[in-house]
């Protein structure tokens, strides 16, 4: 077997076992309830945008990542930590890309020690662990993608921040499924 033969085989089983990990988490801990027809739309609009298992695989998770955040204000660290740990293994021949993933975490962590409620540690270790996918993805430069992603979240968690606040709701607001959209444009456009 080829290095790349068996790279692709490691990497779907670890896809394969991160969503069924992450769902059989989400129904078992966080008692996660989502509406038949909301998954049914969503796969249906996953499959029209992009066929690729990766892509599937990852809008499943992004999923359950979303509806846990949106619900909990968290993002599940059971989720994330054997992500970043095992990706982090796995991309060690990679320095830049570690170096990028884990000085991002480190920055932010930094910053949310000084001011706690700017933004959410989930989110800081979704984001080191989509610039890990994406070095395994090859979709874009490492520093590329970093500053794309938080743009595209940042453009899409804007109204429903704006629409929270001026409804006078929780100054908390769920960054999580806004990362998890913008993930889901470049990775998609990307395995089209």
């Amino acid at each position: 077997m080829s290095f790349d033969v068996e790279a692709e085989f490691i990497s779907e089983v670890l896809e394969v076992t991160f969503l069924l990990s992450g769902l059989s988490f989400a129904l078992q801990q966080f008692r996660l309830k989502i509406p038949v027809a909301k998954v049914l739309l969503f796969i249906i609009a996953l499959t029209l945008y992009s066929d690729a298992p990766q892509f599937l695989i990852l809008g499943g998770l992004f999923l359950v990542i979303s509806e846990v955040d949106r619900r909990d204000y968290r993002i599940p660290d059971v989720l994330t930590k054997p992500a970043l740990f095992g990706l982090s293994i796995w991309l060690i021949h990679t320095p830049t890309s570690l170096l990028l993933a884990w000085g991002w975490i480190a920055i932010m962590y930094a910053i949310t020690y000084l001011a706690p409620t700017v933004v959410g540690r989930g989110d800081i270790k979704l984001v080191g662990v989509l610039v890990l996918v994406n070095e395994i993805e090859n979709v874009l430069a490492r520093m590329e993608f970093l500053v794309i992603l938080l743009f595209l979240a940042s453009l899409f968690a804007l109204p429903g921040a704006l629409l929270s606040r001026r409804r006078g709701g929780s100054p908390l607001f769920p960054f999580g499924p806004a990362i998890c959209a913008a993930a889901l444009a470049i990775f998609g456009v990307a395995t089209q």
